[in-house]
């Protein structure tokens, strides 16, 4: 049988025309212009980064020059010798407002120097921890010249309670009222330093002791000795006991000294008229018993004693020479009042020159001055002619016959002396005789 071929229903394939190695044509624009605009992306990209690169470096050099010169200024305000920090007391009190105000100020003039936001932000991030930290500075300051402060006006008001109190020694409710009122502040004192127990207790022991110890001297600076002795009586166990022990001895020489005072004066009054000043120290010694309260007179008080009689009589001699001037001065004025021919015996005064003995005194001032009485002068010239003459008293005496201790009398009652005209009585009496 013969066999049929068998015939393919796939279409066939035409001819290849190309020759052989030959690559085909292929259009590549499109590929092309994607590696162009890649190549331009990244030049763009370099050129954004490099920009990039300068505006962060600008912006943080700007910043931190800006947080520099913030911080110098900072700096400045809180020098301890020319800034908020050399105020002290009450004067850092006054300007703690007004340093955070100028840092606050100056922080915000630096920011709004800057160019950008950006520069702004990062200026605020940096000058605010700056800005905390100056704070607390100035917090800490402010508080610690508040207490001292305080503690300043707490001392002063101390101070004025104790004045108060020795202002109004004396007084018992007064005393109290300023005792409880710097008690009381000492307390708040305490308070404000932290005071332990301890140290509380003596701030109080302290002041409390002075206070008594001042109110003490004040009485033995008046020499009230017995004021002292109540006062120290009735406070000593609130006194150091190293004051105490000073007070008490400036009390027990005070007291020495005032009865020996005492003494003297006593003595002054009742001696025995016409004593001597040791007559008179003997007599001291001899009562001092009974009159020195019941003590025993000492070696020093002895001394003591004689000093304040010594001191006594030279203040006595003293006023003696003032009141024998005092009258002398007077007896000038009345004469010269009177006219020359008044006798001493006529001056109204002449009273008190006898009780004081100054009437020879004066009398030999009259001669030696040339204000002599025109009686005495007109006496003397009668007794020198032999003439009768007639006393102060109205007798009347013939010069021939008087003797010289009658012719001394009747001269000395016209103001005449003795010894300065003794000469000449007795030139007279031999003349008449």
């Amino acid at each position: 049988m013969a066999r049929v071929p068998q015939i393919s229903q796939q279409a066939p394939q035409p001819a290849s025309f190309q020759a052989q190695g030959v690559v085909p044509y292929q259009n590549q624009a499109g590929q092309q212009l994607q590696q162009l605009a890649g190549a331009a992306t990244n030049v763009g990209n370099a050129i954004f980064k490099k920009s990039e690169e300068l505006r962060v470096k600008n912006d943080t050099a700007r910043t931190s020059e800006a947080d520099q010169m913030f911080g110098e200024f900072v700096r400045n305000e809180l020098n301890p010798k020319s800034g908020y920090r050399s105020h002290l007391g009450k004067s850092a009190g006054d300007t703690y407002e007004q340093v955070l105000e100028s840092l606050q100020a100056k922080r915000s003039e630096f920011a709004q120097g800057l160019q950008n936001p950006d520069q702004r932000e990062m200026f605020n991030r940096a000058s605010s921890a700056r800005l905390s930290k100056a704070r607390g500075v100035v917090d800490m300051h402010a508080a610690q010249q508040t207490n001292v402060y305080l503690g300043a006006q707490q001392s002063a008001a101390i101070k004025g309670y104790q004045a108060d109190y020795l202002g109004n020694l004396g007084h018992p409710k007064a005393m109290l009222t300023s005792m409880a009122n710097m008690q009381n502040t000492i307390n708040a004192q305490a308070d404000l330093v932290q005071a332990t127990p301890e140290v509380r207790a003596q701030m109080m022991t302290d002041a409390v002791s002075g206070l008594h110890a001042s109110a003490l001297q004040m009485l033995l600076t008046d020499r009230d000795t017995g004021g002292a002795q109540l006062y120290l009586d009735i406070n000593k166990d609130e006194i150091d006991p190293v004051e105490l022990s000073k007070v008490t001895a400036q009390l027990d020489a005070l007291t020495r000294n005032q009865d020996m005072a005492d003494l003297a004066d006593h003595i002054i009054g009742n001696a025995p008229e016409g004593s001597t000043l040791a007559q008179k120290r003997q007599y001291a010694l001899d009562t001092a018993e009974s009159t020195v309260k019941g003590r025993k007179m000492s070696a020093e008080d002895g001394a003591l004693l004689y000093q304040h009689l010594n001191q006594r009589y030279s203040q006595a001699k003293e006023k003696k020479a003032v009141t024998n001037t005092t009258l002398i001065e007077q007896a000038q004025q009345q004469v010269a009042q009177l006219g020359t021919n008044a006798l001493t015996s006529d001056l109204p005064i002449y009273k008190d020159l006898v009780a004081n003995n100054l009437v020879t005194e004066f009398d030999k001032l009259r001669r030696s001055t040339g204000i002599q009485s025109r009686s005495l002068s007109n006496l003397m010239f009668d007794l020198s002619k032999g003439q009768i003459v007639t006393g102060r008293d109205g007798t009347k005496y013939k010069a021939s016959e008087m003797t010289t201790s009658q012719m001394q009398d009747i001269i000395n009652s016209y103001g005449g002396a003795t010894e300065d005209l003794t000469a000449q009585y007795y030139g007279i009496v031999a003349r008449q005789r």
